[in-house]
């Protein structure tokens, strides 16, 4: 009797200790894990953008090139293309910009203030838009959750949903970092995306991939995050300092 009393004992200890096995495995619901990390205090992250799209004119455009981007002390890195118009590379820090551009196949870098481009507070609110993304619970749920590595998780969706269009779209969104400028006003076709975390739930980086029409036209818009929280820290390098033509007196 004892005997079999022992071997009940221990069958309910195995028995507890595969629950709680199984339970330390099993991967959390999306709408647990996108509620955190929308909470995500982002400091750093890089960029990566390649849009097609056809302009007003009916001309087909590519957009691309790369945004690195930190919050404190603030500096802004982009290495942009549009076919057929410019390249641009430019560095923004709290009052100046520095604007490469080429003449004669020679590369020369120039100084003006920021707000000769832009302010440098619309440069932040550009980069706060991107991260202040919030996802509708029916957007939540329709992201399936599995792990990544071994130090995080990976959401996916791929579909047509017009809750998700609206939630990315909603706070500038695409059109914050895409050269197409009615990609708000567009259709949907299909959207593929990935949110990637850590095992706190914490923004590690996301891409999207959003097929659309605008006019009957069809545009593509690709946007990668990355190294969230984990680039390297920016400065503007000291040849580009020392080296560009100061413009800052000029249109007074």
């Amino acid at each position: 009797m004892k005997r079999r009393k022992i071997l009940h004992y221990l069958l309910a200890g195995f028995l507890l200790l595969a629950c709680l096995t199984l339970a330390a495995c099993s991967t959390p619901d999306s709408s647990t894990v996108l509620r955190k990390a929308e909470k995500t205090k982002i400091s750093n992250f890089q960029l990566q953008v390649d849009d097609r799209y056809y302009d007003k004119t009916g001309r087909p455009v590519a957009f691309y090139g790369t945004i690195r981007c930190q919050k404190q002390p603030f500096v802004l890195w982009t290495d942009l293309t549009q076919t057929g118009d410019q390249h641009v590379k430019m560095w923004v820090a709290s009052r100046y910009a520095y604007v490469s551009l080429y003449k004669d196949q020679h590369q020369a870098w120039y100084k003006a203030k920021a707000s000769q481009y832009t302010s440098a507070s619309q440069f932040q609110k550009i980069i706060n838009d991107l991260d202040l993304l919030t996802l509708s619970a029916k957007s939540r749920r329709l992201f399936q959750v599995a792990r990544h590595g071994k130090t995080g998780y990976v959401l996916t969706y791929s579909g047509k949903s017009k809750s998700l269009w609206r939630d990315i779209n909603k706070s500038g969104g695409l059109a914050t970092v895409s050269g197409d400028e009615n990609v708000n006003g567009s259709k949907l076709t299909k959207i593929n995306m990935q949110i990637y975390v850590n095992r706190q739930y914490q923004l590690t980086g996301f891409k999207i991939v959003a097929k659309y029409k605008t006019a009957g036209k069809s545009g593509q818009a690709k946007v990668t995050m990355n190294d969230v929280n984990s680039s390297k820290k920016l400065a503007i390098p000291k040849a580009v300092l020392e080296n560009s033509v100061d413009v800052t007196q000029a249109n007074k």
